[in-house]
């Protein structure tokens, strides 16, 4: 009897192209990215949709019910990111983009803080079956805890350092969860899809070079590759181990811009977003607006103006990262040509050679080290400091005789420090400690170094002398990132409420910043938490900036429903 029943006929997969949020978050992979976080989730029966977007001056979580046109914003997830459920979906958990760790009833009420220890620019969490929440601390620890509220336990064998962790995903059982983690601590350069067994407190690789990887009930790993597309591999989640070979299962995603939900709901979003294209332009003090090069548009990092003001530097992504010479004649040339990431340049003082920040050709190695070549090509590049750390940002003193760095030396913090290039080349400390410290900038005269600090808990500017430090002086008030100098020395420039915004300073042997006056709005610029994203013209009349084309609108999201009859089909299943 059993036999002549008829075979279940599998629900058809849908797929639409559709607009949730109005304003995209950053690409993970991108350099320079201010917080690590993932848009959207579904929920277990795929009955909604919860995601972060812009609204008012800051972002919050909407909820989308499957057959409502208009999303409702969940009240009181102010400054949510990275939202993900409860197993039973009748909770959402989420991060805050001040680093608390909260969850809030789908169905409405307050929020309720978990933790006060997530860490503020990786995100990543997830709820496992047996009511926990796994999460990345301020240190960047993996920890678990209750869901209904309690101590975090910390996870030994998640790593920490400088592996970060961009992506957490559980598997049904509590057996483990996969996770992403940058090695070096930056996801720019690489990153591998891990498992964590739960059972033994360890962790291993399961997929190299790839970002992002999530569970389906079909029993397949799934993952985004580093370049975009996602993929699929047989997993045995009781093993914790991959059983097949990966095939491609959906083209042209985003890495890490992907979702799914228990019942095969799936969201994803196509390569190709705002941040894959911009252009350098010049601003002037009021803001308006000319571009470079009208007819060069690209993914561009960290712009760097020679002395002369005849040429910038500009690191460029096109699959690899590589630093270009733009001339005023209108002439390109492609400066760095080994290495997979060479960025963050800066000019000698005679406008000769320029310093960067390379991984030294070899593929998919951690560690950046400074370089200094000729701009005219003319010699090789010369390595001039490896550090065991690895090394983020490079600054030449005007004299020529002191290289700055910035090394995060293992706890993410991001201490400066400093070595003669020539006679004694030890490395002596400038701004060290557990805040983090970022965006270095010398003075012109060589006297002052300007910087980036969470000591206070939120980004400010500070200023202390060089090369023997003094008192640090807070510069920004009520915020303030990438800072640089006038040429003339009397004016530090920096980014502080959405504005760029200048300080004068005074002449003579002590630091006496004015108050900070707005100069134009920095509304669709390029910005970053690891370098500064702009320059200064040398006569201080004018700043060179990265402009993301497209106005920061949202990327193209496809949603599919029964996305697993689909991926059974494609896996021969």
């Amino acid at each position: 009897v059993g036999w002549l029943r008829p075979t279940p006929t599998p629900a058809a997969t849908s797929r639409q192209r559709v607009l949730l949020w109005h304003q995209a978050m950053e690409e993970t992979l991108a350099p320079g990215v201010q917080r690590h976080a993932t848009q959207a989730a579904i929920a277990p029966d795929g009955s909604s949709i919860v995601y972060s977007d812009s609204l008012g001056d800051g972002v919050q979580l909407l909820r989308k019910l499957r057959d409502e046109s208009d999303p409702t914003p969940l009240v009181g997830t102010e400054g949510g990111v990275s939202p993900f459920f409860s197993p039973d979906g009748g909770w959402i958990g989420y991060a805050t983009t001040d680093g608390r760790l909260r969850k809030v009833p789908v169905a409405g009420g307050g929020s309720v803080t978990l933790s006060d220890e997530l860490h503020g620019i990786y995100t990543a969490a997830g709820w496992l079956d047996d009511g926990t929440i796994i999460f990345v601390d301020s240190k960047i620890n993996l920890r678990r805890i209750p869901a209904n509220g309690g101590t975090a336990e910390l996870l030994p064998g998640g790593g920490s350092g400088r592996v970060n962790t961009a992506h957490i995903w559980p598997i049904p059982g509590s057996r483990g969860f996969l996770y992403t983690q940058c090695p070096g601590g930056n996801c720019a350069i690489s990153s591998d899809v891990h498992v964590y067994d739960l059972a033994t407190d360890s962790s291993r690789v399961l997929v190299e070079r790839a970002a992002g990887a999530w569970y389906a009930a079909t029993g397949h790993l799934l993952y985004t590759d580093r370049t975009g597309g996602v993929y699929a591999a047989g997993f045995d989640s009781d093993r914790l181990t991959l059983t097949t070979g990966a095939i491609p299962v959906i083209d042209g995603v985003q890495p890490l811009g992907f979702t799914i939900s228990r019942s095969g709901s799936v969201l994803y979003s196509l390569a190709g977003g705002a941040r894959s294209q911009a252009e350098l332009v010049w601003v002037s003090r009021t803001g308006a607006v000319e571009p470079v090069d009208p007819d060069w548009r690209g993914r561009f990092e960290y712009p760097a103006i020679s002395p002369d003001g005849d040429a910038l530097a500009v690191s460029l992504t096109e699959g690899s990262t590589h630093l270009w010479i733009r001339r005023s004649d209108g002439t390109r040339q492609k400066l760095t040509q080994d290495g997979t990431v060479n960025w963050r340049p800066v000019w000698s003082r005679d406008g000769l050679s320029i310093a960067y920040v390379s991984n030294s050709g070899r593929e998919g190695t951690e560690l950046l080290k400074a370089y200094r070549m000729p701009v005219d090509g003319s010699a090789p590049a010369e390595m001039i400091l490896d550090y065991g750390f690895g090394l983020w940002e490079v600054e030449l003193s005007p004299d020529q005789q002191w290289l700055v760095v910035r090394s995060d030396e293992g706890g993410g913090n991001g201490n400066i420090r400093a070595r003669r290039l020539g006679g004694d080349t030890a490395l002596v400390p400038l701004v060290v400690g557990d805040p983090i410290q970022t965006q270095i900038a010398l003075s012109p005269d060589g006297q002052w170094l300007a910087y980036s600090s969470d000591e206070t808990g939120k980004m400010e500017v500070y200023v202390t002398s060089f090369p023997v430090p003094g008192a640090h002086r807070l510069v920004s008030r009520g915020g303030g990132i990438e800072a640089r100098w006038a040429h003339s020395g009397r004016e530090l420039f920096f980014k502080s409420g959405g504005q760029l915004v200048a300080v004068d300073v005074p002449p003579g042997p002590s630091f006496s910043p004015g108050v900070p006056r707005p100069l134009f709005p920095l509304a669709g610029y390029r910005e970053a938490r690891n370098r500064q994203q702009y320059d200064v013209s040398p006569d201080d009349s004018r700043f060179l900036l990265i402009r993301e084309l497209g106005g920061g609108e949202s990327r193209e999201v496809v949603y599919v429903e029964n996305w697993l009859t689909e991926l059974k089909a494609m896996v021969k299943q």
